[in-house]
């Protein structure tokens, strides 16, 4: 896969997501993402895994370990490559309805596309309070809540205070 040999990315990470899914899912855990690129001259496959509880450094081993000897029974990779499992972090972004369904009831902020023709966005904090049928609800400092669809959001990250 290296060496100047052609790998379709896009169809390699479709195969290593179909691997790696039913080993993640198995440790009660979700894949927020599968990030697979070059870099110094080999293939590295980022899974960022997360458990709406958190995950230890020992569960992400742990899944490393199984995913890594299934890419191998498989034969899914060819050259050097690097396998990393690592969670996402607090401050990821949120994109998906699971990602928001993983913060529901703490704080987060929220960028909305108020009107797509001029680019106009508003600015929302407040605690997460409701998601589903692709519409979040936040609780706003006010005592306001907005329901926004998730089509409109730009950006929205978990707020993160130490």
């Amino acid at each position: 896969m290296t060496g100047g040999a052609m790998v379709d990315l896009e169809a390699l990470k479709t195969r290593l997501r179909q691997t790696a899914e039913p080993l993640i899912q198995g440790r009660r855990a979700v894949l927020v993402e599968l990030i697979c690129r070059f870099e110094s001259g080999r293939l590295v496959a980022r899974f960022l895994v997360d458990r709406g509880t958190g995950i230890s450094i020992g569960e992400l081993a742990e899944i490393n370990r199984a995913i890594g000897a299934r890419i191998e029974e498989a034969g899914l990779m060819e050259g050097p490559y690097l396998l990393e499992v690592n969670s996402p972090g607090l401050d990821r972004l949120l994109r998906s309805e699971a990602d928001f369904q993983s913060v529901v009831g703490r704080r987060v902020q929220v960028t909305e596309v108020a009107d797509a023709a001029s680019g106009r966005t508003r600015e929302h904090s407040g605690k997460l309070i409701g998601v589903g049928e692709q519409i979040i609800s936040l609780a706003l400092d006010s005592g306001e809540v907005v329901r926004i669809g998730l089509n409109a959001v730009s950006r929205a990250a978990q707020e993160v205070t130490l």
